[in-house]
């Protein structure tokens, strides 16, 4: 009978030997998601405390260093955040994703928008952009900036947008001094759902 050149227990020894390298690497995966995470957040709380001493330095963050900032704010209003990618990838103009479970579970997608000068702004386009991702998955959605929005921009989510909220520079630097006043966990209305006729529930609206 001819030999295949190789025993059973070759086999299993080659296949143990798969499953031990997979598994150290599994283990060196999430070792460095989770230095990366450490260092985010190291991060984070060293920009927040040199944003608090001078407000000003917000325009010379970058846009991935914002994207963390503004992730930050959220998760310290009790949300889980999770962000799309980096700013250079493709993300269909959401850059991060929130959610809390609760008796009115909330799913939320945000964009940051960061500008160099105080003189830009984020203008309507981008807002009907942002609107137009959302689709009907979210049920908020908001843009974030470090300065402020058109008038267009804002006459647009006020008038053509039922779940959509804006928050300029002014708002975040609240956000920064740990003042969620009119952060997402404002409720400034609320709005009756018939569940069956004679049954209703008022639920929160976001303003």
């Amino acid at each position: 009978m001819m030999s295949l050149g190789f025993s059973v227990e070759e086999d299993s020894d080659e296949a143990a030997l798969v499953a031990d390298t997979e598994r150290l690497l599994a283990e060196y995966i999430r070792e460095q998601e989770s230095l990366i995470q450490v260092h985010h957040i190291a991060l984070t709380q060293k920009v927040i405390r040199d944003l608090q001493i001078d407000p000003k330095l917000i325009y010379s963050l970058s846009p991935d260093t914002f994207e963390v900032l503004v992730c930050d704010r959220l998760s310290k209003m009790d949300f889980e955040v999770r962000r799309t990618g980096n700013v250079n990838q493709k993300d269909g103009g959401i850059d991060i994703v929130f959610w809390k479970d609760g008796p009115v579970p909330i799913l939320g997608a945000a964009q940051a928008k960061h500008h160099r000068t105080r003189e830009a702004t984020t203008r309507a386009p981008e807002i009907r952009d942002f609107q137009g991702a959302l689709g009907d998955e979210f049920q908020v959605g908001i843009v974030v900036t470090n300065t402020g929005f058109s008038a267009d921009a804002k006459w647009f989510a006020e008038h053509r947008s039922t779940i959509l909220r804006l928050r300029d520079g002014d708002e975040l630097q609240r956000w920064i001094r740990d003042d969620f006043t009119r952060g997402l966990q404002q409720f400034d209305a609320q709005r009756t759902i018939e569940l069956c006729p004679g049954v209703s529930i008022d639920v929160p609206w976001f303003k």
